[in-house]
């Protein structure tokens, strides 16, 4: 029988579950059903259904996608402490007086030439769940962080779909 043609009949009876409020049957159902569907479709299809599969088990494993934040936060903290910040420039004050003479100068003390692991995660962790404004980074810096703005509610929502799953059962 082709796989397409078992996807139908575990929709079916996950269908028939549901509407016998049995949720965690419905549940097992949906977890054959989608594996179906993925042996069933075409290459592009079968790539994100196998994405969803490994990144949090098509929705229904919660571990998987916090462990793919994890490990999404730790890369990008380590990408951003060694290649993604540049040191800024001292910050020189001078105010003078009418005649051109120095009456005041003030130089602020050169900032530490890199971050440490602390500052990198805490960049990294608001990158991720806030919308932070971060300055002297290098290009890398910044796009790792674009990545981790990206993803990291992607992956915040698919546990949350899963927990979600696991509360109606």
């Amino acid at each position: 029988m082709p796989a397409a043609n078992i996807a139908d009949l575990y929709r079916s009876l996950r269908k028939g579950r549901e509407d016998g409020k049995d949720s965690a049957g419905a549940g097992d159902f949906y977890y054959g059903e989608m594996e179906m569907r993925r042996r069933a479709a075409n290459r592009a299809e079968r790539i994100l259904l196998w994405a969803y599969w490994l990144i949090s088990g098509y929705g229904m494993r919660a571990w998987r996608a916090l462990a793919w934040l994890v490990l999404v936060l730790v890369t990008a903290s380590v990408v951003v402490l060694h290649a993604g910040y540049t040191r800024p420039a001292p910050i020189t004050a001078v105010l003078r007086n009418p005649s051109g003479g120095v009456v005041y100068q003030l130089k602020t003390a050169a900032p530490a030439a890199r971050l440490n692991p602390p500052q990198a995660v805490e960049l990294t962790l608001g990158a991720a769940l806030f919308r932070d404004e971060t300055q002297n980074l290098r290009p890398a810096g910044r796009w790792t962080l674009l990545i981790v703005r990206l993803l990291g509610p992607v992956l915040i929502g698919l546990a949350l779909l899963a927990v979600r799953g696991r509360l109606t059962r």
